[in-house]
């Protein structure tokens, strides 16, 4: 049997269709800063620190981005 590797969310975004018939959106991420500095003291021979840390501020920037146009159509 194979080990089964640990993982974790990083960010998600979310649309839900509410009993009502309303749209809920919902979006959650790891602060960049905090993933920065908790792998930093915890991890620092990990090489990928700044790329994730920068691909957690374009998705947070790009969710927003998201979120406000899908207004729209809300």
């Amino acid at each position: 049997m194979s080990k089964k590797l640990a993982k974790c969310t990083l960010f998600d975004l979310h649309f839900f269709l509410s009993e009502k018939g309303q749209i809920e959106i919902e979006m959650s991420s790891v602060d960049p800063d905090v993933f920065r500095d908790a792998m930093e003291n915890g991890f620092p021979e990990y090489e990928g620190t700044h790329k994730i840390s920068s691909l957690l501020r374009y998705l947070n920037s790009m969710g927003n981005e998201i979120r406000e146009t899908a207004k729209r159509y809300i």
